[in-house]
């Protein structure tokens, strides 16, 4: 569990490493920013994360992963500030990759990660290689104009074997009426609800899980349980409830609606932006809505990869990781990325190959100092260190203490390290600051 400070605020985030299997030839690596959203965390990635960090047959490319707790999400601290929307979270999100070193990466998401991602790559094009989405949307005045005439003439818009994908506008208003009314309460009145489930962890859990039901399949709306097991197990599901109540970060996350649902917001324009970067759009047949990629066009003039799965929903990532991942993995071969990071140079490398580089007999030019305690394991004279320590300034042996010096005899050590700190000081005529 890692956190970075930004803009005031405390971001929690997951930084997962690829690893190297021993005798394959080394991946290329990418940096990827992935991003949740509501009533996600980050315990959706759990499994995905895996997939992307480790070498597969399937992809030339392996992926440094950060996974954040958005702002009032999880252990990520919330605005205390109106005005702090999903324009200003894709600032901090970008701020967080460069804060962590990656002037370049992949954005991956869903929901508000999607449009937050969307956001990011639009601000920030100099930033972003590329943009996967599994809930691509196009919320410019021309998107939204296309999306009502695809409803009317849906042949201009949409691939017919890709028809049953798209609904139209009756479909569209009935979803708003029947499965909207948290996004309108939580755009209008978050505290309201938020204070009203702060402390109820069934309510907590009935609120959050019916989406898990109703986004999953609306099928299972029938269902006596909601079908919630038919994909995810209750641990899953009740680990990601947790993560809301124990660090009582529901409210915070539904203002998130009401702070990206507002005038000013819309004022950005964020939307009418184009992504130059190349992307990546997804669907998953369940979702709650889906772009064609005719309506997405002005949107992502550079969409290089455009798929339909028979099946899955809201939470792919979480229901369906294999499938997720191959997805994204068969974009990032489409666009062809340059490599950003060399597996080999940054981590991973095999034993053999850290030997082939013979550190060891490298000098070490820069002030040193060896402290001796008796009972460690192994001891060296300074005859035997010369060669490698070219600049050894302090040398001592001290009878007691022995491999772990720093909690047998902290004081010791202490004394020791200031007494070599003076002798730099010196022979350097440094001033301490």
């Amino acid at each position: 569990m890692l956190y970075s400070s930004l803009r005031s605020l405390k971001i929690h985030f997951i930084h997962a490493k690829p690893t190297q299997v021993k005798g394959q030839k080394p991946k290329k690596v990418l940096p990827l920013l992935l991003m949740h959203g509501w009533p996600g965390t980050v315990r959706e990635f759990y499994d995905f994360i895996p997939l992307l960090t480790t070498p597969s047959d399937k992809s030339d490319y392996v992926f440094e992963v950060i996974a954040p707790s958005l702002p009032g999400y999880g252990w990520s601290q919330g605005s205390s500030k109106t005005g702090f929307g999903v324009a200003q979270v894709a600032v901090v999100m970008r701020n967080l990759m460069l804060r962590v070193g990656f002037n370049k990466f992949l954005v991956q998401g869903g929901d508000w990660g999607s449009i937050i991602g969307s956001n990011v790559a639009s601000l920030f094009p100099e930033n972003v290689l590329g943009y996967h989405s599994n809930m691509c949307g196009n919320n410019s005045p021309l998107g939204q104009i296309k999306l009502v005439l695809a409803s009317f003439f849906p042949s201009w818009f949409v691939d017919s074997q890709h028809a049953s994908f798209y609904k139209g506008l009756g479909h569209m208003f009935s979803t708003i009426l029947e499965e909207m009314g948290y996004a309108h309460i939580q755009a209008s009145k978050p505290d309201t609800i938020g204070n009203a489930l702060i402390d109820n962890p069934a309510g907590l859990a009935a609120y959050i899980l019916e989406k898990f039901s109703t986004w999953t399949n609306p099928s299972f709306r029938s269902l006596p349980d909601g079908g919630l097991t038919k994909r995810f197990t209750y641990d899953q599901l009740l680990d990601n409830v947790m993560i809301y109540y124990v660090t009582n970060s529901i409210t915070t996350s539904v203002r998130l609606y009401s702070e990206s649902m507002v005038a000013s917001q819309f004022a950005l324009a964020v939307d009418s932006l184009p992504i130059k970067a190349k992307s990546g759009c997804t669907r998953f047949a369940h979702e709650i809505v889906h772009t064609s990629d005719s309506v997405l066009a002005n949107k992502f003039p550079n969409l290089v990869h455009s798929t339909h799965f028979s099946d899955g929903g809201h939470f792919p990532a979480f229901e369906l990781p294999q499938q997720l991942y191959d997805d994204f993995v068969s974009f990032v071969q489409k666009a062809d990325f340059p490599v950003i990071l060399d597996l080999r140079s940054r981590y991973g490398v095999s034993v053999e190959s850290k030997r082939d580089l013979h550190l060891e007999r490298v000098p070490t030019p820069v002030p040193t100092g060896c402290a001796r305690f008796k009972s460690d394991i192994m001891q060296f004279l300074d005859i035997q260190l010369q060669d490698k320590f070219t600049n050894l300034v302090h040398s001592t042996y001290h009878k007691q203490g022995g491999h772990f010096a720093a909690l047998e005899v902290p004081k010791v050590l202490y004394q020791d390290f200031i007494e070599f700190v003076k002798k730099v000081e010196r022979k350097f005529r440094i001033k301490s600051l």
